[in-house]
């Protein structure tokens, strides 16, 4: 009694089209071919609702910022930027910090609000670096990482879901899984059927953990094209992923350059006082 006059007329617009659904599969089974569609559409009541409501008269699921004010925990993201530009400095940090359960200086938290969240797990599915390489290069440091897994191997898109979905499973807490990168995979990402098929698995990889009560994050690292041009600003065609991936990011973090020096963003890193220019 509750439920609105439009609660109701969308209600059974639902039980309807899951009617039709019903019998087309079983028309289907009958004679193992797709049945005409109009022969079980119904006439479907539409639901017209006022658009103030729509945008406004709704209760928003509660979220909590996993790092700064960009990362909600179990949302999908990208941090993208050209070669060279310190992708993998800035990824290390933010993964350090997730696991640890300590702010990240750049993404900057709301004072009122201090930083809460508990540490948790991170997967790095490092697709970038050899292991030999990522000694060189970092293990010279002697900065510490704790609550971090990592594995190098490579993966085309369905064995990385296969793998995130397989450990995701094993799950009783909440943990952050990061590809680095995108483009490594051993499928071509620029296609938009291969993107779609990237996102949509991490989709249902990351609802399926949300059922249980599990709070999966992801963040994706991606390259930019070769040929754009490194002063201007970036955009999603920069980007050398398919636009059904990255359209369907939670929040999208690009890492590039500037020409004037008052524009750059001190970024503290534990590893070299590189100095990053963060577009969000």
């Amino acid at each position: 009694n509750a439920m609105t006059d439009v609660e109701k007329t969308r209600m059974m617009y639902e039980l309807k089209r899951e009617f039709r659904d019903v019998i087309r599969e079983e028309r289907m089974a009958d004679d193992g071919q797709q049945p005409d569609k109009s022969e079980v559409d119904e006439e479907l009541d539409e639901v017209w609702e006022d658009f103030n409501d729509a945008v406004y008269n709704h209760t928003n699921e509660a979220f909590t910022w996993l790092l700064g004010n960009v990362i909600k925990a179990g949302s999908i993201n990208g941090l993208i930027g050209p070669k060279g530009i310190g992708k993998t400095l800035c990824l290390m940090t933010i993964m350090n910090c997730i696991a640890k359960g300590t702010p990240f200086d750049l993404f900057v938290s709301d004072p009122s609000k201090p930083y809460s969240l508990p540490p948790q797990k991170v997967f790095l599915y490092d697709l970038e670096m050899q292991y030999e390489d990522l000694s060189e290069r970092n293990g010279k440091h002697g900065y510490e990482f704790t609550n971090i897994k990592r594995i190098g191997q490579m993966y085309n898109v369905k064995g990385w879901l296969r793998s995130v979905r397989k450990k995701a499973e094993s799950l009783t807490e909440d943990a952050t899984f990061v590809l680095d990168n995108v483009t490594r995979l051993n499928d071509d990402v620029t296609q938009p059927s291969v993107g779609k098929r990237l996102f949509d698995g991490v989709k249902e990889i990351r609802d399926e953990a949300k059922a249980k009560g599990v709070k999966l994050t992801f963040i994706m690292v991606a390259h930019t094209t070769n040929d754009r041009d490194e002063w201007k600003p970036l955009t999603l065609k920069d980007v050398a992923v398919s636009d059904s991936f990255t359209t369907g990011l939670d929040s999208i973090s690009f890492i590039g350059k500037t020409r004037y020096e008052n524009y750059w963003c001190p970024l503290k890193l534990p590893f070299s006082r590189a100095r990053i220019c963060v577009h969000v």
